[in-house]
């Protein structure tokens, strides 16, 4: 896995986000994903996506505590959903399941790049009760 934008310190997070999803989307691999993660306290939020495939917010439950999960679910409802999912997890190329399920919030952006980014955004201020500063590691497979 490699850090994007590591020495790069002039565009701010919004766009790098959206910079990323962009390149997300522009990917041939069907695993592809980016993880947008906050530097100081390792809180993320993930997307899978390619050129043949749409743009998949996943803010895994487990990465939670109970308090943001109450607020994932607020501004879900937001984004038109506020079910989590339920799946069972790959453990490989083979694609066998896990033993456990995985819940999971997730948004189908399609191809809407800057909505995505901007969800993302609100994750990170609203779930995670972030500062507008804070900074970013964005990391892609």
């Amino acid at each position: 896995m490699q850090n994007l934008f590591s020495q790069r310190t002039t565009p701010d997070n919004l766009s790098r986000v959206t910079e990323a999803l962009s390149s997300l989307l522009q990917r041939k691999s069907q695993d592809a994903f980016v993880i947008i993660e906050e530097k100081r306290s390792g809180k993320f939020v993930q997307f899978a996506g390619s050129a043949s495939e749409s743009l998949l917010l996943d803010l895994p439950f487990q990465a939670l505590s109970e308090a943001e999960v109450e607020k994932a679910r607020v501004l879900f409802e937001e984004f038109g959903t506020s079910n989590p999912q339920v799946y069972d997890p790959y453990t490989d190329n083979s694609m066998s399941s896990a033993s456990d399920t995985q819940t999971s919030f997730q948004v189908d952006f399609g191809s809407e790049i800057h909505r995505a980014a901007q969800a993302c955004m609100d994750i990170f201020r609203r779930v995670y009760g972030l500062q507008p500063d804070f900074k970013l590691n964005i990391q892609e497979n």
